[in-house]
Parts: structure tokens; C-alpha cells; sequence
């Protein structure tokens, strides 16, 4: 079986709990991964889940300088039209703006660390888990050292300043895309419809055990409404708070728990202020997955209002709205990018126009006057995530892509992906 180098930007990340899972999932597959990550994740609240993988994790900062001159010496010398070809890529030959290509110099100095780690560990095939950063690095490592490359492409990396994303694309073995509305603005993108046909649709996967709703549960007197995700602007979360307000004036009961911190916690502290719902809304700050889960199945329904941020940053499909329907609670998001891939409206949810805190109100009302609706969404979600965010699903078809760019194999392997075929490489075949 192959050894893949994963490179991401931050690993393990608190709020990325689908990368960490990904790997792990990976390495039952029989695969050895070795995570290579810029950043070590900050000190402090940390999924019990993914602790083990920080002693796993090479890290590239804090630089060591000297053996970091060592490395670029090193390529410098042995392969110097790799080392210089590659830097000219960067910095001369292509079409970014001045500030792009000095942000791009920083990763090709840093990013020789990673093509060193990668030789040393003799892995076969180099994947990044985001296009931005942690693909440029990847890219990087491939071109020093002549080994394929691949990404995943999700959301911010490919709709917010991307940076020579065509040429990624271009250069890759493969691409992962994590939604169809994500596949066909990278197929936009690459513009040749050769080049476009190694795109792969790929769906986040969950460890479905781990994900059990309680099959004695009673509804709750007081409904809870639940949201995790960073406050961000792209979590829309300001427009569930006054679809609070517009519930509380609607005279309905409930409580709602929003799980997550970020730039955003002051003006939503404010919100809650001003309309007077301190004692219906509270902000609980960021919490390991474990306890997110007892949130889970404390719920009755949970709620999602994501829209496209000011600078053209949106979700891709948020994963906790794919763990909410494996909990097997019914959901209620917006119209926005994949969302409508994961949710079918009124059949295992309720998805809502963007920035319409009225209508949004409307569909979170349905649900809270309907427990028997709420039960009955709930349950048609959880087989939703079952039959097709199931990670067992999605390591196969990640472990076949693997497979097929180290074996020289990928038109057959891309044809059994699509196929949605499962990938046998436990017995070392595709």
C-alpha cells in the first residue's frame, strides 16, 4: 500500500474535525499516512478523537533555520533546474498579482521542509487537504521532488482570492471537490475539458457510529434549538437571532445554543442584548467534539443560516449539518452552494433563501409546533448521511484515487469512483 504525504495547514484542527477523521479513516484502509502540517494546533481544548495524531505530525514551524538552509542547499545543488524551475513558477512565470507572488515566496522557503520530510518518509504521493496554503506547499514538494500531487478544494480556498488555482489544478494528479456546486466552479476554472475530467466529487464522511441518536428520546417541554460552527460572517448566525426575536414575538417556547467563538461573538452578544433574549439564546464558546455530540442529542432541531460572506467566503456543506442529520435531527439551512445536496427541502429539512431572517423563522416554526415532522425529517436525514456521507464510503473513494496515481492507473480508478464503486484495498487492489 502507498505512503501519502497530507498536508495541511493547521493538524489536528478543533473546527476541521472532517480532516482528522479522513486520515484516520485512511489508515484503516490500510494506507500509511504521514501528516505534515505547518502550524501545530494551539494549546488548549482539543478533541479527545485527535490527540494522538498531534505526537504523529511533522511540523514545519518553528523553522529550524539552519537545516532549513540545509534543505534548500541541498535541491539547490543535486536538482538545480527543479529548485530554480520551480521558483521561477512562482515568483516570475505566472500571472498573480506582485502580492501573491511575495505570499507565494514565503511558502516555496518553507515549503522545502516539507519536500525534505517527504523524501525521508518515501511517500509515493503528496495530497493537501485545502487548495490555498497547504496546495501550494504540496505543489511545491511534487515539483522539488517529482512525486504526483493532489488537493481537496472546499470553500474560502477556492472562492476567496485563490491563488494559482488553475495551475493546480493543471499540475495535479487529481482533485477532490466536496460538492457538485464546488466541482462545476473548479470545472469553470480549469477551462480544458481534459484537464476538467480529473475533478472527482467527493462527500465529507462520518464515523456513522459515533453518531447515534438515542432511540428512547423524548422530545424536550422546552425545545432546544442548536448551531455549532465559528462566528463568523459566512455562519449567518446573526439572522438566527432575529428569527429568534420573531419566534419569541410569535409567542413560541424554545431555548437556543449556538456552540462556537470567533470574530463575530461581540456583535451577536449585542444582538441577543438589544431584542432581550439573554434568557432564550446563549453563546457557549468552542467545545470538543464529545461534547458537541451530548448537545446533539440533546436537541430537537438544528439550525444552519449560512450565507456568502462580504469578501465571497461561503460554506461548501457544513459538516456539522451532515452530523446533526446522522443524530437524526432535522435541519434548517439556506439555498447556498451544496447545502441543497445534503438537505432535500421538506422531505429531510427545511433550506431557506439566504439573509431572510422572516422566512428562516417561518421554517424553524414548522418544525418547533411538529415533533412528529421533526422525527420524521430527522429520520429520513440520518439515512440521507448513511447512504452517502458515510466515511467508510468516502475513504474508499479517496483510498482508489490514492491507489490510481501511484500506480499509474487513475483513468481506470476515476471510472470506478464515479461508478461509485467501494475501493478493496484492504486485500491491495482497486
Amino acid at each position: 500500500m502507498p505512503i501519502i504525504a497530507y498536508v495541511s495547514q493547521q493538524f489536528p484542527c478543533l473546527t476541521m474535525t472532517f480532516i482528522y477523521r479522513e486520515v484516520l479513516a485512511l489508515r484503516r484502509y490500510g494506507l500509511t499516512i504521514r501528516p505534515i502540517s505547518t502550524w501545530r494546533p494551539p494549546a488548549g481544548v482539543m478533541s479527545e478523537e485527535a490527540v494522538e495524531l498531534i505526537g504523529e505530525t511533522f511540523y514545519i514551524f518553528p523553522l529550524p533555520w539552519l537545516r532549513l538552509l540545509g534543505n534548500h542547499l541541498h535541491y539547490l545543488l543535486t536538482r538545480p533546474g527543479r529548485y530554480l524551475g520551480t521558483l521561477g513558477r512562482l515568483v516570475l512565470f505566472n500571472r498573480e498579482p506582485l502580492r501573491h507572488r511575495l505570499r507565494l515566496l514565503v511558502h516555496f522557503i518553507y515549503a522545502v521542509r516539507a519536500a525534505a520530510e517527504i523524501e525521508r518518509c518515501q511517500a509515493q504521493h503528496i495530497h493537501a487537504d485545502f487548495a490555498l496554503n497547504a496546495a501550494t506547499v504540496a505543489m511545491v514538494a511534487s515539483w522539488l521532488t517529482g512525486r504526483p500531487f493532489s488537493f481537496t478544494a472546499h470553500a474560502a480556498d477556492i472562492f476567496v482570492d485563490p491563488i494559482l488555482l488553475r495551475e493546480k489544478i493543471a499540475a495535479a494528479s487529481f482533485v477532490v471537490s466536496i460538492s457538485e456546486y464546488n466541482k462545476r466552479h473548479l470545472v469553470s476554472i480549469a477551462g480544458d475539458n481534459g484537464v476538467a475530467g480529473k475533478i472527482h466529487l467527493v462527500h465529507y464522511g462520518l464515523n456513522i457510529d459515533q453518531f447515534t441518536p438515542n432511540p428512547n428520546r423524548k422530545p424536550n417541554a422546552v425545545p432546544v434549538l442548536l448551531t455549532v460552527g465559528r462566528l463568523v460572517e459566512k455562519k449567518g448566525l446573526q439572522y438566527l437571532v432575529k428569527a429568534c426575536r420573531i419566534l419569541v414575538e410569535q409567542g413560541y417556547e424554545f431555548e437556543c445554543l449556538i456552540v462556537g467563538q470567533g470574530p463575530e461573538e461581540k456583535m451577536l452578544r449585542q444582538l441577543i442584548r438589544e431584542y432581550g433574549l439573554g434568557e432564550r439564546v446563549h453563546l457557549l464558546g468552542a467545545m470538543p467534539q464529545e461534547r458537541v455530540r451530548e448537545l446533539f442529542r440533546r436537541a430537537d432541531l438544528f439550525v444552519l443560516p449560512c450565507v456568502v460572506a462580504s469578501n465571497g467566503d461561503r460554506d461548501g456543506i457544513p459538516v456539522v449539518l451532515i452530523e446533526a442529520m446522522a443524530m437524526g435531527l432535522p435541519v434548517v439551512s439556506t439555498s447556498l452552494s451544496g447545502i441543497p445536496e445534503l438537505i432535500e427541502n421538506g422531505v429531510s429539512g427545511w433550506v431557506v433563501s439566504p439573509h431572510d431572517e422572516e422566512e428562516l423563522a417561518g421554517a424553524m416554526a414548522k418544525l418547533l409546533r411538529d415533533p412528529h415532522q421533526r422525527a420524521r425529517m430527522g429520520a429520513v436525514g440520518r439515512r440521507k448521511v448513511l447512504e452517502e456521507f458515510n466515511i467508510e464510503r468516502s475513504a474508499a473513494q479517496l483510498c482508489a484515487l490514492f491507489n490510481g496515481s501511484t500506480t499509474g492507473r487513475c483513468e481506470a480508478v476515476a471510472m470506478a469512483v464515479e461508478d461509485g464503486l467501494e475501493c478493496s484495498s484492504r486485500n491491495g487492489s482497486v
